[in-house]
């Protein structure tokens, strides 16, 4: 008994120090190419393959990098306005509306904040419990904002390029899914990012100074499918009841952040003032 103790001790300490540290790409989104000109941003549309029966996607997408180094992603579609900013280590801001409904959401290596109208509730990322997680599901359950955004991004899944913008929706989901309470949310993006790209179906192009730039897409894709098998091999040290796992998801969702803020400075989108 006191051998195996001992042994899930040094496993939490394990846990905690890797989610505490930086995930590797985001050294790598350091040194990614930077949008030159701070306030610049591009401001286009999404289109997806359209079924018998089905409307046209409607939604304004407005990328641009802050001052601070961070990149800041907007959505307008419908009454639902949605506002990510992503650092390169991964922490994120979320700030959703949708009419009178107002949902923030702030991750970082320490906590996870959820505020929604009077209701705050901070997640401790290195001691989480079971009475946390269950306050913050029910702080945003019955959100119409969440619910425009899940729906929403339900929709992009028939986009067919799964370019930056898009990425960038799919991944608010995933933290936005698992924090109401569908633990399955992240599993999910996972498949269909491996689906992708064992389907082998396309190459994702961007153009930069007249040149055509490979690569960027498949980096990004290999990075979140590394961090799904991290991830993996974290919850498996831990039994499923454990709350311990919840270090592993937020130590994903950082990771995948990360990743997405290297794959936006990659793909060099075109900016127009």
């Amino acid at each position: 008994m006191a051998a195996h103790k001992a042994t899930f001790s040094m496993g939490l300490a394990f846990v905690i120090l890797a989610l505490m540290s930086v995930p590797s790409v985001a050294a790598a989104a350091a040194t990614a190419p930077q949008w030159a000109v701070p306030g610049c941003q591009a401001t286009f549309r999404v289109a997806a393959e359209r079924g018998p029966g089905d409307q046209d996607i409607d939604a304004l997408f407005s990328l641009a990098p802050l001052p601070d180094g961070r990149r800041e992603m907007t959505v307008r579609t419908g009454d639902l306005d949605l506002q990510k900013r992503v650092a390169p280590n991964g922490e994120a801001s979320l700030r959703l509306q949708a009419r009178d409904d107002l949902v923030v959401i702030d991750i970082s290596g320490a906590t996870v904040t959820v505020t929604r109208g009077r209701t705050r509730v901070v997640l401790s990322a290195t001691s989480p419990d079971e009475a946390s997680l269950l306050a913050a599901q029910q702080a945003l359950a019955g959100s119409r904002a969440i619910r425009r955004l899940r729906t929403f991004a339900s929709e992009l899944e028939r986009s067919p390029d799964l370019g930056p913008a898009v990425a960038g929706v799919a991944l608010a989901d995933a933290l936005l899914g698992y924090l109401s309470g569908d633990t399955g949310a992240p599993a999910r993006l996972a498949a269909r990012l491996k689906a992708r790209r064992d389907a082998r179906v396309r190459q994702v192009r961007y153009v930069q100074d007249g040149e055509m730039e490979v690569g960027c897409y498949r980096t990004w894709e290999h990075e979140v499918i590394l961090a799904w098998s991290e991830y993996e091999g974290c919850k498996a040290d831990f039994e499923w009841w454990n709350p311990i796992q919840e270090l592993c998801t937020v130590r994903y969702l950082l990771w995948v952040e990360s990743a997405w803020f290297q794959f936006l400075g990659c793909s060099a989108l075109p900016f127009m003032q």
